[in-house]
């Protein structure tokens, strides 16, 4: 297992964050967020007042008599219970993912400013240059406008930033302001279905709740509602579309199944790629890491230059932050994997 360094990262709205002290900030807990998420969440209200129409529905289905309709309700009940608790679990696993894109765009964010003050730096190298007739103008010219584009994807990473932290206030029903979010370290753990693979995915599938409706439905209208029949004068043309009814259940069921089973194998085998990245990103950025001790050294000796030793702490930091974000993206695909009811 490894462990990447918790997030405390300072997150602010309007305003890049390096102008905010960390100590005029309240601290927001992943915890705390959930909970807030959980109590202003307008579909787990929505979900409660379905269960309270659902129980008078039941009550209804019972005085009618009619065990087709009774079995039909009491799924739609069950269905409302799971329900809730899948929300709260989607609640959460929003939150949490929202919370760690928002940090882990902060992390870029300041990787972004490390490189341009070097790259300012550069640059005002390079216009002294130019005066010395060393480079042309073109080279000049050049420098400046990568820059320039480096300055502007500094400028749109604050703008997601404050995105993404106003609608992590929307979820949480509260007014925009400052926090310093808090939130345990991710744990790299690579994951792989062990066994077969068909037969786990299709085991899994019906943990999803469209997909178990689906199948449950399917059960409830297998059997002709002969009820139904008889009050209908044994019509052949009802029995017809009873039978079709049956079969359009069966055939939805099916449907649902293969295709979340589908989405859900597509999910896996994308899962299996991000760790591959992973180990190839990871031997990269070991790599960096040596040559970062081979320059430091060569710096302290005075064999290399001060930017060519933090131009290779620069991308040594970048490494780190390129395999920092593979972790995130594996974390919550694995979540997806591990909780088909999250999709």
């Amino acid at each position: 297992m490894k462990k990447i360094t918790t997030w405390i990262i300072i997150c602010t709205l309007g305003i890049s964050s390096l102008t905010v002290q960390a100590s005029e900030l309240q601290p927001l807990k992943l915890e705390s967020a959930i909970a807030s998420a959980k109590t202003y969440s307008t579909t787990l209200s929505q979900i409660l007042r379905q269960q309270e129409l659902n129980g008078a529905k039941q009550t209804a289905a019972t005085i009618e008599g009619s065990y087709k309709n009774y079995q039909k309700q009491y799924l739609n009940n069950q269905y409302t219970d799971k329900q809730e608790e899948i929300e709260k679990n989607v609640i959460a696993y929003d939150v949490a993912k929202l919370f760690d894109e928002i940090l882990l765009n902060e992390v870029k964010l300041k990787d972004t400013e490390n490189s341009l003050k070097m790259d300012k730096l550069s640059l005002e190298n390079a216009k002294i240059k130019l005066k010395s007739g060393l480079i042309s103008q073109k080279i000049l010219d050049d420098s400046a406008l990568a820059y320039e584009t480096k300055e502007n994807n500094r400028l749109e990473s604050i703008e997601t930033i404050n995105s993404q932290y106003t609608e992590l206030c929307k979820m949480m029903g509260k007014s925009t302001t400052h926090y310093t979010l808090q939130k345990d370290p991710i744990v790299y753990e690579p994951f792989e279905i062990i066994g077969n693979l068909d037969g786990v995915i299709s085991s899994k599938a019906v943990q999803n709740l469209s997909v178990w409706k689906a199948i449950e439905t399917a059960k409830i209208e297998e059997e002709i509602d002969y009820e139904a029949l008889e009050k209908a004068g044994n019509s052949y043309t009802t029995y017809l579309e009873l039978q079709e009814t049956s079969a359009k259940a069966q055939d939805t069921s099916e449907t649902t199944q293969q295709q979340f089973e589908s989405t859900l194998r597509s999910k896996y085998t994308e899962l299996l790629q991000i760790q591959e990245k992973y180990k190839i990103q990871e031997k990269g950025l070991q790599l960096l890491e040596k040559q970062l001790q081979t320059k430091e050294k060569q710096y302290e000796a005075g064999y290399v230059s001060k930017t060519a030793y933090e131009t290779s702490k620069l991308s040594c930091e970048q490494a780190k932050t390129a395999l920092l974000a593979i972790v995130v993206q594996q974390e919550y695909i694995k979540q997806v994997v591990e909780n088909p009811y999250l999709l």
